[in-house]
């Protein structure tokens, strides 16, 4: 099976109105700029937007679906009352309103290999083999190519192919004679896979790949080039949700799930006219994030969750090495409370107790200290909160709030400590459509 899809749009802004006459430089120039349709005054073109897409699908075989997707987008702004213009670049040298131009493309292709659907469209696989095809989910691989160019003054119009967004990056950073002010090319390659383990966990893992390139004109004319490289592997992540419908099973349901991420991402920037001032490096990231959540048993059920993050980051920069970690910690617990009968409750007394730690420091690596680092950073923040609120009315909600909140930094030997108490009258009320 296949679809395809092809899109055009353009739209068009004409200034009709005379600038001077042709006695004046502004007027000679706009006169020199405008069109004309079998004779007719059609205008000076002020602004000019130009977009493509094209998207494409098939479905090979019912197991394997590909896709492919483009589009770009074209601008044009020109400013007929400027007070500055620009000569051609050719031997007539004539002056022209200076044109802002750019373009974007964005391109997409990609595959899914459906495993399941594979599984039924086969029965000799043997039944370990059937058991392991089960059980993983759709493949999809993906890669991604956006492009992206800007001319601040130019004096000539865009080729058609520039508009149309057809060409490479080598085409888009250079119409004609005049360079591109800015251009950047960024491309994404992903993978990503999940598997369904017993007892209803699931399994998923996720690469990535970023590239960018971008080139900046510089004073004299020439290009900075900057690169810069993420590389996302490993991304595990391990998710177990589960509702326990056992008698006299102290738990209903619970959520857990762990993480492991490792980021590597690598910069290269020239200095100024190639002088060694650029910045080149590398950092590394590692987290691991944690959570777990359930809800007990019971007329008024208890709701817990937890949850933790360990963050390592290592920075590698010309003259400078640093390291750096940080440990997140939350935890919350949430009840409902009956009221007393005499009291005339219109609802339980809703409570919830949140506390919450974080920790962070970084290094830099220093032959001549004592331990051979240096600490930059030592901070962190803690904090527990307890509200309660409850319906005194059909329109009002009382709420009582208490919270403590304390931040220090061990690096400049200080710390801040916030209580807050506060009780409130939560009104809600209708007032009929406004007209």
């Amino acid at each position: 099976m296949r679809n395809a899809t092809v899109r055009f749009n353009l739209s068009s802004l004409r200034d009709l109105r005379s600038y001077g006459g042709v006695n004046a430089p502004l007027g000679l120039i706009d006169a020199s700029e405008r069109d004309r349709v079998a004779g007719i005054d059609a205008g000076l073109e002020r602004e000019r937007a130009v977009g493509t897409q094209i998207n494409y699908n098939v479905t090979p075989l019912p197991w394997l679906r590909g896709r492919f997707n483009t589009n770009s987008s074209f601008n044009m702004l020109r400013d007929p009352n400027t007070l500055s213009f620009v000569r051609t670049i050719d031997s007539t040298g004539q002056l022209r309103i200076p044109r802002k131009l750019g373009n974007t493309q964005n391109t997409n292709a990609g595959i899914t290999i459906d495993f399941p659907s594979l599984l039924h469209q086969s029965v000799t696989f043997i039944p370990i083999v059937q058991r392991l095809i089960g059980a993983l989910q759709p493949l999809d691989v993906s890669l991604d190519r956006n492009l992206l160019t800007a001319y601040d003054v130019g004096a000539a119009g865009a080729p058609l192919t520039y508009q149309l967004g057809l060409g490479d990056i080598g085409e888009f950073r250079r119409l004609g004679n005049q360079a591109a002010t800015s251009a950047g090319v960024n491309t994404q390659f992903t993978i990503s896979q999940s598997i369904n383990l017993p007892l209803g966990a699931t399994l998923s893992n996720h690469y990535q790949r970023v590239t960018l390139r971008d080139w900046t004109r510089r004073s004299d004319n020439g290009d900075d080039i900057g690169d810069a490289t993420q590389v996302v592997f490993p991304d595990v992540a391990l998710r177990w949700s589960r509702k326990i419908a056992a008698a006299g099973s102290p738990l209903t349901s619970f959520n857990a799930s762990v993480r492991a991420l490792a980021t590597r991402q690598l910069l290269s920037s020239p200095g100024e006219f190639d002088l060694p001032s650029g910045d080149n490096g590398e950092t590394r990231v590692r987290s691991y994030p944690l959570s777990l959540s359930g809800v007990w048993a019971g007329e008024r059920p208890l709701t817990t969750a937890f949850g933790a993050n360990i963050v390592q980051r290592l920075d590698n920069r010309p003259g400078s090495n640093g390291r750096g970690t940080s440990l997140d910690i939350n935890g919350d617990i949430a009840r409902a409370f009956a009221l007393p009968s005499q009291w005339h409750p219109r609802s339980d007394l809703r409570t919830r107790l949140t506390v919450q730690n974080s920790h962070g420091q970084s290094y830099v690596l220093n032959p001549l200290a004592i331990g051979r680092r240096s600490r930059l950073t030592d901070n962190g923040r803690r904090s527990f909160t307890l509200t309660a609120d409850t319906d005194v009315s059909d329109n009002v909600v009382s709420s009582f709030v208490i919270s403590r909140v304390a931040s220090f930094d061990r690096n400049l030997s200080r710390e801040f400590t916030q209580t807050v108490l506060s009780a409130i009258l939560h009104l809600q009320f209708y007032a009929g459509e406004m007209h």
